[in-house]
């Protein structure tokens, strides 16, 4: 049931609403100190001294939106170090002027190669670079997709004037990517 502070404020609405003649509407939270209801009350005038009111609990849709609100939050908190994540997965190195060196290391997906590709491009045009070396040496394997998308990566950095490099290739990393 509604508390002392919730029915006062209604009714300092519902006198609102006759002196004005216009309808009223509004959610009347509980006390701070309280775990009370939220109401959504709608006050119509009929005359000077009447007035029908309807009053509804919304507490349970209040909780509903604050969880979704806190859920939403988190899965942005969550994104937000993914994204951070993504970047350290592919750090750009600055060697000197023009030249920058992207070492790879662990499982690389067509997924992380196309990321790769992305933060290689964005890098080569914000640093002026040339030039920019990939060490392949820390990846376990290399896959055709991958293989395929860094050889992608290799024709859109010549189409930004620049030239890309692979090294610490294994024979049979080198070969596939002959092949395609």
């Amino acid at each position: 049931l509604c508390t002392a502070s919730q029915q006062a404020t209604i009714l300092a609405l519902a006198r609102q609403s006759l002196e004005t003649g216009a309808s009223r509407s509004a959610v009347v939270e509980p006390d701070r100190d309280s775990s009370g209801s939220y109401y959504h009350v709608h006050i119509s005038p009929l005359d000077d001294l009447e007035a029908v009111v309807l009053l509804r609990d919304v507490t349970a849709l209040r909780q509903a939106e604050r969880s979704d609100a806190q859920r939403r939050v988190r899965e942005l908190a969550l994104e937000m170090k993914i994204e951070a994540l993504a970047k350290l997965a592919t750090p750009v190195i600055p060697v000197r002027q023009g030249v920058l060196v992207m070492p790879l290391v662990g499982e690389m997906d067509s997924r992380r190669a196309q990321r790769l590709r992305e933060t290689m491009l964005d890098q080569l045009v914000a640093q002026r670079a040339t030039l920019i070396i990939l060490d392949l040496t820390g990846l376990p394997s290399l896959d055709e997709a991958v293989a395929t998308e860094l050889t992608r990566a290799a024709q859109a950095t010549r189409l930004l004037g620049a030239r890309m490099v692979l090294c610490g290739l294994s024979a049979q990393a080198a070969r596939q990517v002959v092949t395609l």
